[in-house]
């Protein structure tokens, strides 16, 4: 394995063979680039057609989170299939946060990642606004989370952290661990987003 400098923009393992003393780092770009580029298009992708989901849940009052739910699970399922060779599939800042604690990832890749992810997120959302309109956006408050019936804030945050936990450790168990299992790592991480909605 090549030295951690030598890895600045790669994650582990990835590093290229020294070429005339210098790094070659053209390529590793090139490959960074289309890994963020993954990320923001997956990012933005889910949000949309997440934000989408919520707004035809037809009664508006989330009584059909099983659908929403597995919307989103599915949607999951669907984009972590797609970028994993690419981009390793994070589409979540925590996942990205939570592989690089890992160190399976640089610093740098993880700054670059979370920064692709609030871009896509942000032109996702944007996307949704334009696709819905105002009065569709309007009905479910613009996407912003609140509690639901008979929870406070601060429980909701907890419930919050815990599924997110859930999910990132579903991701680091299969999809990062040399032991997981790899054919059905995106389903494993659709299924823990889907449970934790």
């Amino acid at each position: 394995m090549a030295h951690r400098d030598d890895m600045l923009l790669g994650s582990r393992g990835d590093s290229l063979p020294l070429v005339d003393g210098s790094i070659h780092t053209y390529g590793r770009l090139q490959e960074l680039f289309r890994a963020c580029a993954a990320e923001l298009f997956a990012t933005m992708i889910f949000v949309l057609l997440g934000v989408t989901s919520v707004i035809n849940n037809t009664n508006h009052d989330y009584s059909d989170v099983t659908a929403i739910a597995l919307a989103h699970g599915l949607l999951i399922f669907v984009l972590v299939a797609m970028t994993a060779n690419v981009s390793g599939g994070h589409i979540n800042p925590a996942v990205s946060l939570g592989v690089w604690m890992a160190g399976e990832i640089s610093f740098v890749r993880f700054i670059l990642y979370f920064l692709a992810q609030l871009v896509g997120a942000s032109i996702g959302g944007a996307l949704a606004l334009g696709l819905n309109g105002h009065t569709a956006m309007e009905s479910i408050d613009y996407g912003t989370h609140h509690p639901s019936v008979g929870y406070s804030k601060e429980q909701a945050m907890g419930i919050e952290i815990f599924t997110t936990c859930i999910v990132v450790s579903t991701v680091l168990a299969n999809a990062v661990d040399s032991k997981g299992f790899k054919v059905i790592t995106p389903l494993c991480i659709g299924l823990a987003v889907a449970a934790g909605i």
